[in-house]
């Protein structure tokens, strides 16, 4: 499965078209632009409590399924004086235990693995 998160705020349907052009199977888009997405809070229950889970509930729960399964990811995000959009920070951020689940113990803390 191919995946497309859309986390800008307008959205076009010609950009979709373009994209799908460049794959033989259908794209699954999952529009996140028009959506709060919460950042994260640095609890760790993604991690220790509930792997991947996180305590947070908004649109961006339902859209866990699509990211982990899929083997295409593609993101489309706003980006402004050479950053990325809040939103895209907060879904990085957010999506860390699905692509790197490992941390270690250094000094009493948790620290994701390099």
């Amino acid at each position: 499965m191919k995946t497309l998160f859309d986390l800008r705020e307008k959205t076009d349907k010609e950009m979709y078209e373009v994209i799908q052009n460049l794959f033989d199977e259908p794209l699954k888009i999952i529009k996140l632009g028009g959506q709060p997405i919460n950042a994260c809070i640095g609890c760790w229950n993604c991690w220790l409590k509930t792997p991947g889970r996180c305590v947070m509930k908004d649109k961006m729960v339902e859209s866990y399924i699509y990211y982990i399964n899929s083997d295409t990811v593609i993101l489309l995000i706003d980006t402004a004086q050479g950053f990325i959009s809040h939103k895209a920070k907060a879904f990085f951020d957010r999506t860390i235990p699905h692509y790197n689940p490992y941390i270690e113990i250094v000094d009493g803390e948790c620290h994701h693995v390099a």
